[in-house]
């Protein structure tokens, strides 16, 4: 055999190796939503769990459907019940996207999940709507929710 093709046939080779077996690197880290909530006033005694969630949407007449809940963090209860005039920081780390819809609920109890338990939004400067959120890859947002606890539903 002619070393000329030999070695044709061996770089031939290699490239296709390398080629499907390539290892792309350090894949991209998980996109991020992060940042404050503002509580204003005191929890209320009777509330068992405080969420901050993100939502794909918000659902056909303001139902709190767990089918477009994406991610939450949830309040530890450990502060639950400290929480007059504080801020607490929360991550999330989720898949890209767009979210339209980031809220913080305090809940009573399991059976009394309504719009009435979002006590503050996630909304842009100026806006009185929700704000959408977009992610990429390898993406993250830093946003700050006002939460008024005053406003909290107690069945």
């Amino acid at each position: 055999m002619n070393w000329r093709y030999a070695k044709l046939i061996l770089l031939s080779v290699i490239f296709c190796i390398s080629l499907y077996s390539c290892d792309y690197g350090i894949s991209p880290d998980m996109p991020v939503v992060s940042g404050q909530v503002q509580f204003i006033g005191a929890m209320p005694e009777n509330v068992q769990y405080c969420f901050v969630v993100l939502a794909k949407d918000r659902p056909p007449n303001d139902e709190l459907d767990i089918t477009y809940l994406v991610e939450y963090y949830e309040i530890p209860d450990s502060i639950l019940h400290s929480l007059e005039d504080t801020v607490v920081d929360f991550r999330m780390e989720v898949q890209s996207g767009t979210y339209n819809w980031l809220f913080v609920a305090a809940i009573g109890n399991e059976d009394s999940i309504s719009i009435q338990n979002v006590v503050g939004e996630y909304k842009a400067d100026g806006d009185t709507i929700p704000t959408p959120i977009s992610l990429d890859w390898n993406d993250s947002i830093w946003v700050h929710i006002t939460a008024n606890l005053e406003d909290v539903y107690i069945p």
